[in-house]
């Protein structure tokens, strides 16, 4: 397995070789196309001077001959009609280039700077061009090294510390947030410094849960155990009141139990296979039970259904909203309202419990999800202080959020929102 720094170096100088031979093969077929067009170009002058002269050959004038080296011009039979250096002897037949006039051969033409190497200014000038391209082919390669080289240190270094910074969110230590010159990486280490905070947050919040859980147990169990000892020592009488006081005691903490290996079984649940509910029912279901307390306290219960299905669990429906309208039940005063309201909002399902009972204050409005917290009117109401965590972990498992809003002109509304 290779470091991504050398992996990085890699990659540059393959990419850099790759465009590197492509920009030599385009030079080299365009250096080749420029030698091609520069020789026929002047074939064909050479060639319309030897026309010019096989026409008539006292009109020429050698000085006006675009040539240093030797021109020969020849009629049909071979015969030197002109020449501006030597006779032309040693000149072979494969030497000679015909002139066409229409489609009658008319004469012969030899010219000894056709090419462009026959030329020696061009060939210093090709010489030189061919130098400079060596002296930068050596540069180019030694500036691609050095900027590839650079390129992977300044992309290994951030991933370097992003990486460090990994490390320590698996030790719950504190992230600082890197301001990086690439975006992407930048982006990278707030988002890990978020989950750092996030995660030291929940730490902290889990050693929070932990000693009020640890409270809510102990202090009961400690008053249990004392007043048991004292009945048992002949202090206090053993009367049938005290033994139901101790047995309700005893009922709250196991609720409590049970309510906390609900909580941490829902969160453990990764995946809801979701199923139409038919809304109308699901709301009967979760009145039915507080029928009895509905009648009892004159509540005047309302059910609003505007549309009517909504995809979940039922058995979870039916447990989170329960709690919710639970505590509205149990919070408001007698001959209250309460109103039970589901509509369909753009691309989400809107569930709505509220109440005209006392007010949520609205420092404690987020805190009631909270695992244990007791707000001011439930610290002497019965109850675990997990229902509504319960609820909101079993909405958000729905793809769903849920807040508190204050309701006009007293009480509180719940709005829990599922996706459709």
């Amino acid at each position: 397995m290779t470091n991504l720094f050398s992996w990085l170096l890699r990659r540059f100088l393959v990419a850099f070789a790759v465009l590197f031979a492509v920009q030599l093969a385009v030079y080299v077929i365009g250096l080749n196309t420029i030698l091609k067009t520069y020789e026929k170009n002047k074939v064909a002058e050479y060639e319309k001077i030897a026309e010019d002269i096989l026409q008539n050959p006292q009109s020429v004038n050698p000085a006006d001959i675009p040539s240093e080296g030797p021109f020969f011009v020849f009629s049909a039979d071979r015969e030197m009609i002109f020449s501006n250096k030597g006779k032309g002897k040693s000149l072979s037949n494969e030497d000679l280039m015909p002139v066409y006039r229409g489609d009658a051969l008319i004469g012969y033409f030899h010219a000894g700077e056709m090419n462009f190497t026959d030329n020696q200014a061009n060939r210093i000038f090709l010489a030189s061009l061919i130098v400079l391209s060596g002296i930068s082919v050596i540069v180019s390669i030694g500036i691609g090294f050095i900027a590839a080289l650079l390129s992977a240190k300044r992309i290994v270094r951030p991933v370097n510390l992003i990486r460090s910074d990994i490390h320590r969110v698996r030790t719950l230590k504190p992230v600082p947030g890197r301001n990086f010159r690439i975006r992407e990486l930048a982006e990278i280490s707030n988002d890990v410094a978020e989950a750092s905070e996030t995660l030291m947050g929940q730490e902290k919040y889990k050693q929070q849960w932990l000693r009020d859980l640890s409270h809510d147990l102990r202090t009961p169990l400690a008053g249990l155990k004392s007043q048991l000892e004292a009945m048992s020592d002949g202090v206090l009488e053993a009367t049938p009141e005290r033994f139901r006081r101790h047995l309700a005691e005893i009922d709250r903490l196991e609720g409590l139990a049970a309510s906390i290996g609900e909580l941490t079984a829902i969160e453990a649940q990764a995946e809801l296979e979701k199923q139409p509910v038919g809304i109308e029912g699901l709301f009967s279901q979760i009145a039915a039970p507080f029928e009895y307390e509905i009648k009892r306290k004159n509540i005047d219960l309302k059910i609003e259904v505007l549309t009517d299905v909504l995809p979940g669990d039922q058995r979870l429906l039916i447990r989170g909203i329960g709690n919710i309208f639970s505590n509205a039940v149990k919070f408001v005063d007698e001959n209250g309202f309460i109103l039970m309201k589901a509509e369909r909002s753009g691309d989400e399902i809107r569930v709505e419990i509220s109440n005209n009972g006392p007010d949520i204050p609205e420092e404690q409005r987020e805190l009631v999800f909270t695992r244990l917290f007791r707000g001011d009117a439930g610290r002497t109401a019965p109850g675990s202080g997990l229902g509504l965590s319960i609820s909101r972990e079993i909405i958000n498992l729905h793809g769903g959020e849920i807040r508190v809003e204050q309701q006009t002109p007293r009480g509180v509304r719940f709005v829990m929102g599922f996706p459709v």
